[in-house]
């Protein structure tokens, strides 16, 4: 048995054999057949029960199929007439096209013709009745997304979602274009980076070539927030070609907390400087606590000698030099300080043992007063690496300081840092390890949280490490980790060397 096909036949005939033949070979076919004997029957049958397709004789009583087709082309434009006339006189012909029929088939015809042309327009009905139901559904999805939703094409813009209308302010497409040409009406121009040329926006949608708009932004009056909101634009192409999905998103909330957020990194970046800054100063204060006083103690001699008149020329000289060697350590340490915060944006050449250097000028005092070693390991510490000196700087002076804080309330036999280099197939690895014991297990995964510290209170920021691991990630394009080996914590710095770089 022949599967019917789920359509409404409208069949209208006043001939009664014709109908009563047609009507069973109809039944078989479609699922809903509506039967009328003329013109004003047929009309009245369309209006409460709205078939798709409909299937007249044009001479009938009380309403003729012409008449009757042209009632029903002032409602629906686009139904599927089929007309049969056992006369062929022009002036029906020329009516039929008028009224945009779609088939007109001349009495007698051959009963498989009808047939024919029946199962026709029923592919025709079922293809736009899936059309129908594909655009519906698409309208759906458009419809539950948070985001404007547009499908265009060089023509213009073809369906837009309920998130459009709600931020336009407009209850329909139509009523849109009605005011406006375009969605860049609505846009508000912005001279910033990352926002949207709206005339390389028109021009780009006009050539099919909008894809380089993607990830810019744009803002647009939004009529639910009755304010200015951003919007990400992001286009891609739609099945057909030439056409694409267009979707604004709104992230005026996100904006607004990446803003807080740059405010919060400036203020850690400004804390832990400032954090940094004090522990040079205190570093410089230890520094120069020894050549004060011997400068003092070298003042206090030439005033005695002067006092017992026993002051020699070589004693002066002796000790003028003396104090001029002093001195100049103590300005050797300030330049140290100096250049440590000097700002140097731009990358250069620079070795390990140089920055070692002047941080060990500054901590050297520090480090000997707890007894601590600092040595350093690795053939590649003279090797001159590409990186921005001054964060590399504070990376390494952060972790030996980290380190040295290690030791504090401990007793640790030849308490020891240790700095190592390497260079291996265009990776830079840097390793700052003590022998303090290690970082307890409990608190590993938090060493590099900010405002994460393990001092007493009032005697540490807990940003030094966080910082750190941002400068590392963020700027110096690296990775750094920690782990207890040997007795003590192992921070490991690794970052790729750019390919110029001669290792």
């Amino acid at each position: 048995m022949i599967e019917k096909v789920d359509i409404t036949l409208l069949y209208v005939e006043d001939d009664v054999k014709l109908r009563g033949f047609y009507s069973e070979v109809f039944q078989n076919k479609v699922k809903h057949l509506i039967i009328a004997e003329n013109g004003e029957e047929g009309l009245k049958a369309f209006m409460n029960d709205s078939p798709d397709i409909v299937l007249t004789d044009i001479r009938m009583p009380v309403m003729s199929g012409i008449e009757m087709s042209r009632h029903i082309r002032q409602i629906d434009k686009k139904i599927p007439i089929i007309m049969t006339s056992g006369s062929s006189e022009s002036e029906f012909l020329f009516q039929a096209i008028e009224l945009g029929v779609t088939r007109y088939i001349l009495k007698p015809f051959q009963h498989e013709h009808l047939e024919l042309i029946l199962d026709q327009t029923i592919e025709y009905i079922l293809l736009r009745k899936a059309e129908i139901d594909r655009k519906k559904e698409l309208q759906e999805i458009m419809d539950t997304q948070k985001s404007i939703i547009l499908l265009a094409n060089i023509h213009g813009v073809e369906r837009v979602n309920k998130v459009f209308c709600n931020v336009t302010g407009y209850k329909t497409l139509e009523e849109f274009q009605n005011n406006h040409q375009c969605i860049c009406d609505l846009f508000v121009m912005e001279e910033q980076e990352n926002y949207l040329n709206v005339e390389g926006f028109i021009s780009s949608m006009k050539q099919g070539t909008p894809s380089f708009i993607n990830g810019k932004k744009v803002k647009m009056y939004c009529n639910i927030h009755q304010e200015e909101r951003i919007f990400l634009v992001d286009i891609t192409p739609f099945v057909r070609q030439g056409d694409f999905v267009v979707t604004l998103t709104d992230i005026t909330e996100l904006e607004e907390e990446i803003k807080k957020n740059k405010e919060k990194d400036y203020l850690l970046f400004l804390q832990s400087k400032h954090a940094q800054m004090g522990e040079m100063i205190s570093m410089i204060a230890h520094q120069w606590r020894q050549p004060l006083n011997a400068i003092s103690a070298s003042s206090i001699r030439l005033s005695m000698l002067n006092t017992l008149n026993d002051l020699a020329k070589e004693e002066i000289t002796s000790i003028s030099k003396f104090i001029q060697k002093e001195t100049q350590d103590m300005s050797q340490i300030i330049n140290d300080f100096m250049n440590f915060f000097k700002p140097v944006p731009q990358t250069s050449f620079v070795s390990l043992d140089n920055i070692l250097s002047e941080i060990r000028s500054l901590i050297e005092g520090q480090l000997k007063s707890k007894g601590i070693i600092l040595i350093v390991n690795g053939e590649d510490i003279h090797t001159p690496i590409s990186g921005y000196r001054q964060e590399l700087s504070n990376v390494l002076i952060n972790l030996i300081v980290n380190a040295k804080d290690a030791f504090d309330g401990k007793t640790v036999e030849s308490p020891t840092i240790t700095v190592e280099l390497s260079l291996k197939e265009g990776v830079c690895t840097l390793i700052v390890r003590d022998n303090a014991g290690g970082v307890p297990e409990a608190i590993m995964n938090k060493i590099f949280n900010p405002y994460f510290t393990t001092k007493e209170q009032g005697k540490g920021t807990g940003i030094g490490l966080y910082m750190t691991k941002r400068i590392v990630e963020e700027i110096l394009s690296g990775s750094i980790e920690v782990y207890n080996r040997g007795g003590g914590a192992v921070f490991e710095f690794s970052m790729i060397l750019p390919e110029n770089q001669n290792s």
